[in-house]
């Protein structure tokens, strides 16, 4: 009885295990036919899978205003509360779009010990705001990285290029310094 259990399980096994690759192919070649699918998977830690995860959950960047609008829509932004001149940020909005919220945050536990941009960040609000508030606000900074990849259909690298050309211009504007009276 434990060998005829143990034959229909194996049986099983193979089963799936050939429905699997079926269907990795199936994926496989959707990501070919999809424009946006090989410039997502360029980001460390994202591959074909990820990246049509990624499009499908974000959709058409147009519906999109800003890229702060999309990270409002993955939950990623904090609440804010005004009143009497203060202004307090509290937590992240409960209402969110779960699963590209949570796909962000999983690519950021890749980008996190990668060199780069998102990794600086992460490291850098580590020790004042911990692990949590630190992964929440990096998932929020790459959103916001994705939305200008898609707006200007840029790879990661290229990307990155752009943004230290903005942040880093080659000529620095010089200051005349007068006479000390």
């Amino acid at each position: 009885m434990l060998a005829a259990e143990t034959q229909r399980l194996l049986h099983l096994h193979d089963v799936l295990t050939k429905e699997i690759g079926r269907l990795d192919d199936q994926v496989k070649r959707a990501a070919r036919s999809d424009p946006a699918a090989p410039r997502l998977a360029t980001i460390p830690g994202v591959g074909v899978f990820g990246a049509l995860f990624l499009h499908a959950e974000i959709g058409p960047i147009d519906r999109f205003r800003s890229s702060h609008q999309l990270a409002a829509y993955a939950g990623l932004v904090p609440t804010t509360r005004s009143s009497g001149g203060k202004t307090t940020h509290g937590p992240l909005a409960k209402m969110s779009h779960h699963w590209l919220k949570w796909i962000l945050v999983e690519i950021v536990q890749t980008l996190k010990l990668a060199p780069g941009p998102v990794g600086a960040y992460y490291r850098h609000l580590l020790r004042a705001k911990g692990k949590p508030k630190a992964t929440s606000a990096a998932a929020r900074k790459l959103c916001c990285y994705l939305y200008w990849m898609l707006k200007e259909e840029w790879t990661y690298s290229e990307w990155l290029q752009q943004h230290q050309q903005v942040r880093r211009p080659e000529v620095r504007p010089t200051q005349r310094l007068g006479a000390m009276a």
